[in-house]
């Protein structure tokens, strides 16, 4: 049931366009970042950061994971710019976390600069509220770790 079941981005309501939304198993994995957007959901600005696995059996499969920012500051959309929420918000945190590993201040280029060990969560409840079931089932990054440093494509440890 979980892995290559994916339902297509532009059909779940959040969503309007991008990756398709796999189905695997809760649990932890490495990955890389891929990309962002931003888009506007119930009033609320958002942005998704969107990472490609590099676990087997799970290698190249691309999860979503999203957070809330104070304001979008450009068209939503691929790579939009926006405002984060402040000093406590989970995207700042994000931020802490690489600026641990760099050694400097980050911009969003630097999000590729690291490899990720994102928790994965299967969400089972839609955006109206109603249980989801099957094939609507998927999963998302919950949360998002930057384990370690990554030059030429391969990973330098700093975790222990």
């Amino acid at each position: 049931m979980f892995g290559n079941q994916s339902t297509s981005f532009g059909s779940r309501p959040l969503e309007i366009k991008g990756i398709d939304r796999p189905f695997l198993a809760p649990g932890r994995y490495r990955a890389e970042f891929i990309t962002w957007r931003t888009f506007n959901y119930y009033d609320k600005s958002k942005v998704e950061l969107s990472f490609e696995l590099i676990d087997r059996p799970f290698d190249g499969e691309k999860i979503g994971m999203f957070l809330e920012v104070e304001s979008l500051t450009s068209k939503p959309g691929e790579k939009g710019e926006f405002i984060n929420k402040g000093k406590r918000s989970n995207f700042t945190k994000l931020l802490i976390e690489i600026k641990k590993i760099i050694g400097r201040d980050v911009s969003m280029d630097d999000f590729s600069s690291v490899t990720w060990e994102l928790e994965v969560v299967t969400v089972h409840v839609g955006v109206d509220r109603k249980e989801l079931t099957g094939s609507d089932l998927y999963s998302k990054a919950d949360r998002a770790i930057p384990i370690a440093l990554r030059k030429n494509r391969m990973a330098i440890d700093h975790s222990f």
